[in-house]
């Protein structure tokens, strides 16, 4: 491979499979890191333990923290219904297509989400 063709790689795992997948461009190496960390995270608790199945709801207490919105959008996207908690209304707006949002701080979230 040329040198013009190297791409920066981050490592998953230590041993066995494949670990190394492509740094995406743009982002440094910590924020890199990042993006499989919060997706193995959410991964192992909510359907490893938590055994959440499609069709099931889930709700999701800082919905856009970083833990937070790899859990909506990985819930959203295998067919859970989601409702998350925020702290602003802008939030809200950028949650929609994923969850049912809702302000914790102007809302009743218990209340929101059992109806």
């Amino acid at each position: 491979m040329r040198a013009d063709q190297r791409r920066r790689l981050c490592r998953i795992l230590r041993r066995a499979g494949r670990p190394d997948v492509a740094d995406p461009a743009g982002l440094s190496f910590s924020e890199a890191a990042a993006i499989p960390e919060t997706f193995f995270t959410v991964w192992a608790n909510v359907f490893q333990l938590g055994k959440l199945q499609p069709g099931e709801s889930i709700l999701v207490h800082g919905g856009a923290s970083g833990i937070g919105t790899t859990a909506v959008l990985l819930c959203h996207a295998l067919g859970m219904t989601v409702y998350a908690t925020v702290g602003q209304d802008e939030k809200i707006a950028a949650l929609r297509p994923y969850a049912t949002a809702i302000n914790y701080k102007t809302d009743d979230f218990a209340e929101k989400s059992a109806s």
